[in-house]
C-alpha cells in the first residue's frame, strides 16, 4: 500500500510538480513556524523528519490529516508522554515548595526553641538579675542565695 503524503511529508516542497515559488515559500514558512511553535512545547523534538521516523510517526501523520495541525497532533499523538512531564514537574514544584516552606518556617522560628537548661539538684529556681534587682529595691543587704530560697519557696506555695 502506497502511502499518502502530506503537508509534513514536503521537505523542501520544491519537488512537487507545478508548484510556484510563492506557494513554495508560503509552505516552507508554515513547516518552519509549526516545527518552532512545537519546539517552544517540546524542545527535545529536533525536527519533522525525526518525528515521522519515530514510533508514533504514522499515529502523528493521521492526527495531521485529521486535525490540520501540527502541533494540536503533536499533542494528541504524545498525550500520555506529555501527561506524565507535566505531573513530574507539578510534583517537583510542591516538593520544591515544601522545602521553602520548611525552610522559611525554621528561619522565623530561628534558636528560640534552644531554652536554658535548670540546674541539675538544689532547688532548680532561675534567678534572673531583674528578680534580684527587684528584691534588692526593698532589702539592699539581701543576697542571691536568700533570694533563690524565697523565690523556690514562693513556687512552690503558687503550685498547690
Amino acid at each position: 500500500m502506497k502511502k499518502k503524503k502530506t503537508r509534513l511529508q514536503m521537505t523542501p516542497p520544491a519537488e512537487e510538480p507545478g508548484m510556484d515559488g510563492i506557494r513554495q515559500a508560503e509552505l516552507v514558512a508554515e513547516m518552519e513556524e509549526a516545527l518552532s511553535a512545537l519546539q517552544a512545547l517540546h524542545p527535545e523534538v529536533e525536527s519533522i523528519e525525526a518525528l515521522l521516523e519515530d514510533e508514533q510517526g504514522e499515529a502523528l501523520l493521521e492526527n495531521m490529516d485529521r486535525l490540520g495541525d501540527l502541533v494540536a497532533a503533536y499533542r494528541l499523538t504524545y498525550f500520555e508522554e506529555l501527561l506524565d512531564e507535566a505531573r513530574a514537574q507539578a510534583e517537583e514544584q510542591a516538593i520544591q515548595a515544601e522545602r521553602a516552606r520548611y525552610a522559611a518556617a525554621s528561619r522565623k522560628a530561628g534558636k528560640g526553641h534552644l531554652q536554658r537548661t535548670l540546674p541539675r539538684g538544689g532547688t532548680g529556681t532561675e534567678l534572673t538579675q531583674a528578680i534580684l534587682e527587684a528584691y534588692r529595691l526593698f532589702d539592699p543587704a539581701v543576697t542571691a542565695d536568700e533570694v533563690r530560697a524565697y523565690e523556690s519557696a514562693y513556687r512552690k506555695r503558687k503550685k498547690k
